[in-house]
C-alpha cells in the first residue's frame, strides 16, 4: 500500500507493507525507536536507527542499530545491521552491509561495500572499497581504494 503523507506543505512517500508509520519534523521512520529522531529530512528502518539524532540532516539509515551514535553528521547512507554504527559527526559516507563502516566516528566521504568493509576506520577519509572486510583494520588512513 502507497501513502502519501502531507507536512508542512511537502510530501512526502512512505511505502507501507507492514503497518503505519510516524513522521516527525520531516521525518520518516518505520518502527525504529521508543522516540521520534530527529534533525531534519532523515530517514530510519529498523530497531534503534538513528538512535541519537538531534541535528543531523539528509540521513537514511536501513537495518538494526545502523547509524546509531549519529549526532550531527550529514548526507550519511547506511545499509545493513550495525553498518555505520558509531558513526557521530562523520558527512557523506556510504556503508552497505552488515558492519560496514562500524566504527567510523568523524570519517567523511567514504564508500564501502561489504559485511565488514571499512570496519575499523575512525576517522580515515574519502576511501572506496568493494568486498568481504576490505581494508577491514584502516583506523584513519586516506585515499584508499581496495577491491
Amino acid at each position: 500500500m502507497h501513502q502519501f503523507i502531507r507536512t508542512t506543505g511537502i510530501t512526502i512517500f512512505s511505502l507501507l507493507f507492514l503497518g503505519a508509520a510516524r513522521v516527525m519534523a520531516q521525518n520518516s521512520s518505520y518502527n525504529v525507536n521508543n522516540m521520534p529522531i530527529s534533525g531534519f529530512n532523515n530517514t530510519a528502518f529498523g530497531t534503534s536507527v538513528l538512535n541519537n539524532t538531534n541535528t543531523g540532516q539528509y540521513n537514511n539509515g536501513v537495518g538494526v542499530s545502523s547509524l546509531n551514535k549519529l549526532t550531527s553528521g550529514g548526507f550519511n547512507n547506511a545499509f545493513g545491521g550495525f553498518s555505520l554504527f558509531s558513526n557521530t559527526t562523520g558527512i557523506n559516507n556510504i556503508a552497505f552491509g552488515h558492519a560496514s563502516l562500524y566504527s567510523n566516528t568523524a570519517g567523511n566521504n567514504n564508500t564501502s561495500i561489504g559485511t565488514n568493509a571499512l570496519n575499523k576506520n575512525i576517522t580515515g577519509s574519502n576511501n572506496s572499497v568493494l568486498g568481504l572486510a576490505a581494508l577491514y583494520f584502516n583506523t584513519s588512513g586516506n585515499n584508499n581504494t581496495a577491491i
